[in-house]
């Protein structure tokens, strides 16, 4: 029940819905200050989108673990494992010449989905 709530977008208890905005922004605040106290350098244009992107991350994984009914939820600390090395190690090639193509794309795919 939780996980068909929380992923219907106009449901007031959804983190998606207008009624959680306030809570949501938050939210993104906590992960924009956290970026910026890092002092890393990311890729041109990612510096507004990553905090969001970041709660959108917590996000699905919040709902991976709802739906999870391996023992002890063990899936979703696994998940969760790999697909943050999986986060920095891209921080690192990020910062490769030859990626800046395929950070624009990403970037256009993003800000396409939020209809910027």
């Amino acid at each position: 029940m939780l996980a068909k709530v929380s992923s219907d977008p106009t449901h007031p208890f959804s983190p998606f819905s207008k009624e959680a905005s306030e809570i949501r922004n938050d939210a993104i605040a906590i992960f924009r200050k956290a970026l910026e106290a890092n002092q890393e350098k990311y890729p041109k244009g990612f510096e507004e989108i990553l905090p969001e992107i970041f709660w959108l991350y917590q996000m699905s994984s919040v709902f991976y673990w709802l739906i999870d009914e391996s023992e002890n939820k063990k899936k979703s600390f696994k998940l969760v494992s790999l697909s943050i090395d999986l986060i920095f190690q891209l921080f690192k090639l990020s910062k490769l010449p030859f990626t800046k193509t395929i950070l624009k794309k990403i970037l256009e795919v993003y800000k396409l989905l939020l209809g910027i």
